[in-house]
């Protein structure tokens, strides 16, 4: 009889740029080849973040996924949203974690996994009813951790805790190294050894062996060290072929394992192999020097001690509001402040992104500090409880220095004086976001919710694929020769180049030229960021931080530069409009000339545009009031400026689009010039709206 057999493929980034070349260099090659092998039965698991990423810069991979799944060769995983580390993390957001990710499995693909991925499969007993609780039945253990637990063979086993149980699969780290051996250099014959030795076993019917691996091992890996994809998936196609006729094997989903052998209570700890292995090899990637082992990691590690705490802080004001909430029965029924409060959330959700995994994360990532932005959505949501006109000056973002809050009852602006930006606009009676993209994460280091941060691409020597085709060659390419244990050699164990013949060869292509434009896609520049060049020369930091001053429903900004040029910049709320008025002075005896250009990153209903992602967002290139539409939730923001300027640029960013507004002026010895810009939500039109 043949030998039980999974193929488990686990799809993830963080919500930023780099997914997209994920997706190019690997996602639509990988599932193309899955594909085009309809009879093979596939489990996928996509964590939450990059769903979100690729419905904004690469729908393509979802549409593949959800084709397979409508098909019935695909089946779905769930786990958390961001992929922190479960037993690294606290369990009330381990919790809510797993609920996010369903929600968005099944906004996007209309379905409710039952099988867990237990992110980089660290394991401790007491995760089980959590994990359970959330309706899922199925889950991997890796096989030397079910080995501690005095599992004898490859079998099914079910794990108990009170009343939850859940259905233990073997995840077994040879066969995966014997499959990315096969693809990487076409050489199957140690998988096919493997695969009928195996099978050659009197409880055969009942075994169950599972090839669980990072979907990236299928061409992004390859792709860092210079391999072309396209042969990664032309030898990915010819290992399924051979799998396919194998007669020793049937490639299942992994809810149609072999039943329970019986019950293995409780499992012991564990770590990830592949963990403790780059915590010893400094020539692994993610290395983490100065521990024995991924416990004593997690255990003495001062970056997770300290974000622990700071997560925790946030965290305590997220559980404070919401037991309030529950306790108020008038409370429940306020949409605008549960919707506030659960933006609030999924912010602190999704800035957790492989919390307690090595090699990631500390001072200055974005993926973790991030959730700081979660401090000004919940003092929303707060005001929301009780709406009125106010002004206050408070650090409402807790990054050092007061931000200023203005509103007149129904909308609330976030304005900082780091550049006069509007860092924040809500809704407070819908709790729609119109400014704000908080969600979206750069390449950057992390400044604060309240900087201008640096606009980082991806490296600009970076070549893609020209198509997505398995190939074993393409144009600009060429094969070559290496030895043991080759560029891939880190991911690999040294027993596996023994008996193989040299040389290996690889399909590889040199970086591009350092000259190649690739400019990054902007993040977070959020609404009235001012470029100003005086002179043919660009004048100042956008983001330096200016002089306040506040009136009883008015922010002024006021900033001195060169050649005694004089800004003065005023946010207030006027007729549900943001009203932001420019007053430019030339202080000095000559006249002046100066070019100004004014970024607004645009997000109208940002609950809407993260669930719809790309498609929901359109501009509106009337260059008198230019803006952008979202046309899920049928609502604009237009920017309608005085005087007109005398060009308009439409430029997208990630998870938002920027309107820029740009002026040229010649200003006599003590002249002013003054300018107007309103911010003006309205209902979206019934008209088209061509993108510029």
């Amino acid at each position: 009889m043949p030998i039980h057999v999974p193929l488990l493929f686990h799809f993830n980034q963080h919500l930023t740029e780099y997914s997209l070349a994920a997706s190019r260099a690997c996602y639509r090659g990988l599932l193309r080849v899955l594909r085009a092998h309809p009879a093979i039965p596939v489990n996928i698991h996509v964590s939450g973040t990059l769903v979100n990423a690729l419905q904004w810069l690469d729908p393509e991979p979802l549409q593949l996924i959800w084709e397979g799944l409508r098909a019935g060769q695909f089946e779905l995983l769930g786990s958390t949203y961001a992929q922190n580390v479960p037993y690294a993390s606290d369990d009330w957001d381990n919790a809510r974690q797993i609920e996010l990710h369903l929600k968005v499995l099944h906004d996007v693909f209309g379905v409710t996994p039952v099988t867990f991925w237990n992110p980089e499969r660290t394991w401790r007993q007491s995760l089980l009813p959590i994990i359970a609780g959330n309706g899922y039945r199925f889950t991997l253990i890796e096989d030397h951790i079910l080995a501690k637990a005095r599992l004898a063979e490859p079998v099914v086993v079910t794990s108990q805790v009170g009343a939850h149980i859940l259905t233990l699969l073997y995840d077994d780290h040879l066969l995966r190294h014997l499959f990315n051996f096969a693809v990487w250099f076409g050489r199957p014959r140690q998988l096919q050894t493997y695969l009928v030795k195996r099978s050659d076993h009197p409880n055969v019917s009942s075994h169950c062996l599972t090839y669980a691996e990072d979907a990236e091992a299928m061409g992004l890996w390859g792709w860092k060290e210079g391999i072309v994809p396209n042969q990664t998936w032309h030898r990915l196609d010819q290992v399924l072929t051979i799998m396919e006729a194998l007669p020793e094997i049937e490639l299942i989903h992994l809810t149609n394992a072999p039943p329970s052998a019986g019950n293995l209570s409780p499992i012991p700890d564990g770590s990830a192999l592949w963990m403790d292995r780059a915590i010893e090899d400094a020539g692994m990637p993610y290395h983490e020097p100065g521990y024995q082992d991924w416990f004593e990691f997690n255990n003495e590690s001062e970056k997770l001690s300290k974000f622990r705490v700071f997560f925790g802080e946030i965290r305590g004001q997220l559980q404070a509001f919401n037991e309030r909430l529950e306790s108020e029965k008038r409370l429940k029924k306020t949409k605008a402040v549960r919707l506030l409060y659960e933006t609030a959330l999924e912010n602190y959700l999704g800035h957790q992104y492989e919390f307690g995994c090595i090699g990631i994360g500390g001072d200055g990532y974005w993926g973790w500090e991030g959730a700081y932005a979660t401090l000004p959505i919940l003092r929303t949501a707060e005001i929301a409880l009780n709406p009125k006109a106010l002004l206050a000056q408070t650090d409402v973002t807790s990054g050092g220095q007061d931000e200023v809050l203005i509103s007149d009852g129904r909308n609330l602006i976030i304005t900082t004086s780091d550049g006069g930006r509007l860092l924040y606009w809500f809704d407070l009676t819908s709790g729609k976001q119109y400014a704000g993209n908080q969600r979206a994460v750069g390449l950057a280091a992390y400044k604060g919710d309240a900087k201008l941060p640096e606009q980082k691409g991806l490296p600009l020597n970076m070549w893609f694929p020209e198509d997505f085709r398995p190939q074993a060659i393409v144009p600009e390419a060429r094969l070559t020769a290496e030895a043991a244990p080759t560029r891939m050699g880190k991911y690999l164990p040294d027993w596996i180049w023994e008996s193989e013949r040299e040389p290996y060869e690889l399909l590889t292509r040199p970086p591009l030229d350092d000259s190649v434009e690739r400019p990054a896609i902007p993040v977070q520049r959020r609404g009235l960021t001012d470029y100003i060049e005086i002179e043919g020369a660009l004048s100042g930091d956008a983001g330096s931080t200016l002089d306040t001053t506040v009136t009883d429903d008015a922010v002024t900004f006021t900033r001195e530069l060169p050649s005694d040029l004089k800004l003065r910049k005023t946010f207030s709320l006027e007729d549900g409009d943001v009203l932001v008025e420019y007053v430019w002075k030339n202080g000095g005896k000559h006249a002046l000339n100066f070019h100004w250009c004014t970024v607004s990153e645009l997000t109208p209903d940002y609950t809407s545009v993260l669930a719809k992602g790309r498609k929901s967002l359109q501009f509106v290139s009337d260059q008198d009031r230019p803006g952008v539409r979202n046309s899920s939730a049928k609502e604009e923001i237009l920017l309608i400026p005085e005087p007109a300027p005398d060009d308009v640029q439409f430029t997208e960013g990630l998870l938002a689009l920027e309107v820029a507004l740009k002026y040229g002026f010649e200003l006599g010895p003590g002249a002013e010039q003054c300018v107007t810009v309103r911010l003006r939500r309205t209902s979206s039109r019934q008209r088209s709206h061509p993108e510029p």
